[in-house]
């Protein structure tokens, strides 16, 4: 990873303390300003329902609308809204646990509390299935571990409008304009690779072909095993073009969508570079 790409990473993971952090300390305390001030109001659509647009002129109406710096310099939002086209809720009747709906499932693994849609849950019904028969599951003695499927909507607005209010574009720090994502309208899952001895061999946010893991399966391979399994015509999923562990279920693979399934997944979009180029992320 790029010196570039380890001060990115490092501001994110810094900057998602300071909002967590914000958040607890905005109990405490109301931060000027935000008494008086309207509702946000999503007026845009993307390919997955509301948003604020795509500009940085558009979305900073909104955030500024939605939530408020915190002196910690923490974002407390409370304003961003909580339904809408492609924003689940987290009691929807939509959503269910996967651990209980898939009790009996051997080669996918399910991170605790993790829930999906009937369609995802569907979905790595029949992964776990092809898994079971799939001579290469059988070569490398691997499984899937699935780290999150449904993720609140609210959540990714938040992060997004942290950055926008202190001027900095979401997508130069790999992230997308708020509103409705894959995540919060119930489509994708974020997937892994984890080898027979337990070490995950397709990290999250790896941007680069040379990423290092602990894992004995080079990434290059594991990222081809992971995209037989899921976008093969019996399991049906989709990946992220950019994202070697995004993958969703519904919607037609579109070139100008960043959707792609095997072997395009490797023959055009390898490495993954984590971020959209040419196409319609949301």
């Amino acid at each position: 990873m790029s010196i570039r790409k380890h001060v990115m990473v490092a501001m994110v993971a810094a900057s998602f303390g300071a909002i967590l952090f914000g958040q607890r300390e905005a109990t405490a305390q109301s931060p000027a300003g935000a008494s008086g001030r309207g509702a946000a109001v999503f007026t845009k659509r993307n390919m997955f329902g509301v948003s604020c647009g795509n500009s940085m002129a558009e979305c900073k109406a909104f955030c500024s609308a939605a939530c408020d710096i915190l002196p910690s310099g923490g974002a407390n939002c409370p304003r961003v809204p909580t339904s809408g086209e492609g924003l689940i809720a987290g009691d929807s009747s939509q959503l269910m646990s996967i651990a209980k709906a898939l009790p009996n499932l051997k080669y996918v693994k399910v991170a605790a509390g993790a829930k999906a849609t009937q369609e995802v849950v569907d979905g790595l019904k029949r992964l776990d299935g092809w898994l079971a028969t799939s001579p290469d599951r059988a070569k490398y003695n691997y499984s899937i571990q699935v780290n999150n499927c449904w993720r609140d909507g609210v959540y990714d607005s938040k992060v997004e409008c942290y950055f926008i209010m202190k001027d900095k574009n979401p997508q130069d720090l790999k992230l997308a304009w708020p509103g409705a994502t894959p995540h919060s309208s119930g489509k994708a899952c974020d997937l892994v690779l984890v080898d027979q001895a337990g070490k995950v061999a397709t990290p999250s946010n790896a941007c680069t072909a040379d990423a290092k893991t602990s894992s004995r399966v080079d990434f290059k391979t594991a990222s081809k095993l992971l995209d037989e399994a899921l976008t093969n015509d019996v399991v049906g999923a989709q990946r992220l073009n950019y994202e070697a562990w995004h993958f969703e279920w519904g919607g037609a693979v579109r070139a100008d969508d960043c959707r792609c399934k095997a072997p395009e997944c490797q023959e055009k979009f390898w490495p993954p570079s984590c971020t959209p180029a040419g196409c319609r992320a949301h």
